[in-house]
């Protein structure tokens, strides 16, 4: 997923490993601790919504004894990056400059059988690198400022200057923290959308449901046990 700065919040842009499923600004269903503020962003004729998530600290872990903090709120996106958003930036990208190592996949195919393709325009880009989503990602960022006439910055960076070649895999690529593009989540934002709840008690699948961990004491404020589904499945 992605994530940018936007004033006191970043957005955020996720992937998930080792498919690296791109989640633009986020894969987030709700959430239930902070006040829920909306935002819709526009790529050509396509739009695509952010949620702003809270800062905060939050039960982490396998055993769900430790804890981390996220200091700023960020906007996460409501849904993984489509196929057709990332196609979109692509085709947009690969005209200004930009190399990427693999096209992206509409879907997958489930335990690698093709009679199972879970495939569309809708579901999530599959099948790209790391280095093939913070270039996407700083791509978002130029043709979303070249679109709508705004400075955002993009966030990822080499020796060279704006990264924008995912072909020279480099380790020598800085991550410009006060920048205001598009990025992808830490493991922490990650694990902090993930883990919010909506309830006391969580559904984590049909017919079940289980106690919340209730995060700091007496506060009312409840997270997703470790080893279950997000519990964020309240309303948005």
């Amino acid at each position: 997923m992605i994530t940018r700065k936007i004033t006191s919040a970043r957005k955020l842009c996720w992937l998930i490993s080792p498919l690296f499923v791109l989640l633009l600004l986020g894969w987030f269903t709700g959430i239930a601790n902070a006040s829920l503020n909306r935002d819709s962003h526009s790529i050509g004729d396509l739009t695509f919504f952010m949620r702003l998530a809270p800062s905060g600290s939050f039960p982490a872990g396998s055993t769900n004894e430790d804890a981390r903090t996220v200091k700023e709120r960020f906007w996460i996106a409501e849904t993984p990056v489509t196929y057709e958003l990332w196609l979109i930036v692509y085709s947009w990208a690969i005209d200004n400059g930009y190399f990427f190592i693999n096209a992206g996949k509409q879907g997958s195919t489930y335990g690698g059988n093709e009679s199972t393709q879970l495939t569309g325009p809708q579901h999530p880009v599959t099948t790209i690198t790391w280095y093939d989503s913070i270039v996407w990602c700083n791509a978002l960022t130029e043709y979303y400022n070249f679109i709508h006439g705004t400075t955002l910055q993009p966030v990822y960076r080499s020796h060279e200057g704006v990264y924008r070649n995912a072909t020279t895999e480099t380790h020598l690529i800085s991550d410009e923290k006060d920048a205001t593009g598009f990025r992808l989540l830490t493991s922490n934002e990650w694990e902090l959308a993930a883990r919010t709840a909506p309830r006391a008690m969580i559904t984590v699948a049909r017919n079940q449901t289980v106690p919340g961990i209730e995060y700091p004491a007496n506060s009312r404020i409840y997270w997703t046990p470790f080893d279950y589904a997000s519990g964020a499945t309240g309303p948005a």
